[in-house]
């Protein structure tokens, strides 16, 4: 699993910097819109055991193209993104911990996973208008939380973090990212072409401390 996994990102990562560092945000709108398209797509699949028709993919990408043309430069409207972000922040914050100790993925269907899709999809445009420094490290933060889980995991992972939603991921794993996390983020503070990233916005914020939490 490990070397196609390394594959695909490795090619992700060489479609996608091209885009992200020097193309107009424009065209990281319609690139990240499609990949979430797809992502939607995949996930239909799963609680629906049937993909998106031609209706849901036409009201997707029109909705889409339509925020992009009002903001080609991704300076959406704020409190728009403040309102779709903090309403996905709620749910996963609240939601998330109730089907972990339910040790099942629950109810909500295609309608859920579009709407948290929709929310994913303004704040990578959002970020994207604020500078690709910004965007990169906010994705950054994923990748690094990803193969630390991933290879701690596999290395001493023995307590099933969701055995029946997915089997693979350990509480270890889970530790592991999160404390990579910390580490490589106030690791970047100190450089002043990090300084618009999030981990330095925290540390001015609320201190070091805190930016680790």
């Amino acid at each position: 699993m490990l070397i196609p996994r390394i594959l695909t990102a490795l090619a992700l990562l060489a479609v996608l910097i091209p885009i992200v560092a020097i193309g107009p945000p424009w065209l990281w709108g319609l690139a990240s819109l499609l990949m979430l398209g797809i992502a939607y797509s995949e996930w239909a699949r799963l609680v629906s055991r049937s993909h998106p028709g031609p209706v849901e993919w036409f009201a997707l990408l029109l909705g889409g193209s339509a925020l992009i043309a009002l903001a080609p430069t991704g300076d959406l409207a704020q409190p728009l993104v403040i309102a779709v972000c903090f309403l996905s922040l709620l749910f996963w914050l609240i939601e998330g911990p109730k089907r972990l100790r339910r040790h099942r993925a629950a109810s909500g269907g295609r309608a859920l996973a579009a709407a948290l899709l929709i929310a994913c999809w303004f704040a990578l445009y959002d970020l994207r208008g604020q500078g690709a420094v910004v965007l990169v490290s906010a994705m950054a933060i994923v990748w690094i939380a990803d193969i630390a889980a991933y290879f701690v995991g596999r290395g001493i992972g023995r307590h099933k973090l969701a055995p029946s939603i997915s089997p693979g991921k350990s509480w270890e794993g889970a530790f592991a990212g999160m404390a990579a996390v910390a580490l490589a983020g106030l690791a970047t503070v100190p450089f002043e072409a990090m300084s618009s990233a999030l981990p330095s916005r925290l540390v001015g914020t609320v201190g070091w401390m805190g930016a680790a939490l």
